[in-house]
């Protein structure tokens, strides 16, 4: 009998501590960076019925437009390629239900630019109202018309930008992170922190991403793109991505 006590327990040990662990994990698969949650997390192995799986368990998964021949997923990496400029990814509008506070994110994704690209590709952007002058969005774009990175915040009249003559090279990964803070902008090339047109280590904006970008430069439920500008002379973005998140807080 001591035996067969003494063996329950163990049974009961093991399971228990399985218990903890399977929690663990799953509570893990969910959160990011320093215990921040995930409002977002595409994987980007495959796609399925035109649509690009959310990871994270929220069910924000993303619509891939004009998908065909012009997108390929590799499961092996982990990495789409956008191949043609007509494809992109609208980033649906459910994404922000998942915010705790919805001033208050990061988004940060990694890439490469392939050397096919046009000048003002967007990688991604907050806003889905194409015009021939763009207004209302936040966005990230890896070479301008001068070479460098460009990125910025604009509501329906004034474009705030970070000023960087930092050029970046095609064909290779960088990890961008893009920080909104209640009006506040940061943004980070593989960690290293890029300034202001007046060399602050942030963009002051004072403007809401909520009353100054999506109330009035969002439509049809698409809060915003990967691979594609709101100005509607811009070529779409061709490349590579392994990630791309957006974290429920500031990094």
């Amino acid at each position: 009998m001591r035996f067969k006590n003494t063996v329950s327990g163990l049974l009961a040990c093991v399971l228990a501590a399985a218990t903890v662990f399977s929690g663990n994990a799953a509570t893990a698969e969910a959160a990011g960076e320093e215990g921040h949650k995930l409002a977002v997390d595409y994987d980007f192995s495959k796609s399925e019925n035109g649509k690009i799986a959310d990871k994270s368990g929220h069910h924000n998964d993303a619509v891939i437009q004009n998908e065909s021949d012009n997108v390929s997923f590799d499961a092996e990496t982990g990495v789409m390629e956008l191949k043609n400029e007509t494809a992109y990814v609208e980033l649906p509008m459910s994404i922000m239900d998942d915010l705790t506070d919805k001033e208050k994110f990061t988004i940060e994704t990694r890439y490469s630019r392939s050397a096919t690209t046009g000048i003002h590709s967007w990688l991604f952007c907050f806003g889905s109202n194409p015009q021939g002058s763009g207004a209302n969005y936040m966005f990230y774009c890896p070479k301008f018309e001068n070479g460098s990175v460009r990125a910025g915040i604009k509501n329906n009249a004034t474009e705030k930008l970070f000023n960087t003559s930092r050029t970046l090279t095609d064909e290779q990964f960088y990890t961008v992170d893009l920080v909104f803070d209640g009006g506040t902008v940061k943004l980070y090339i593989d960690g290293v922190p890029i300034q202001d047109k007046d060399g602050n280590p942030s963009l002051a904006s004072g403007y809401s991403i909520v009353d100054d970008v999506i109330a009035n430069g969002c439509k049809n439920d698409v809060l915003g793109y990967i691979g594609k500008s709101v100005w509607s002379g811009d070529t779409n973005f061709n490349g590579k991505l392994s990630s791309f998140k957006i974290f429920d807080g500031v990094l």
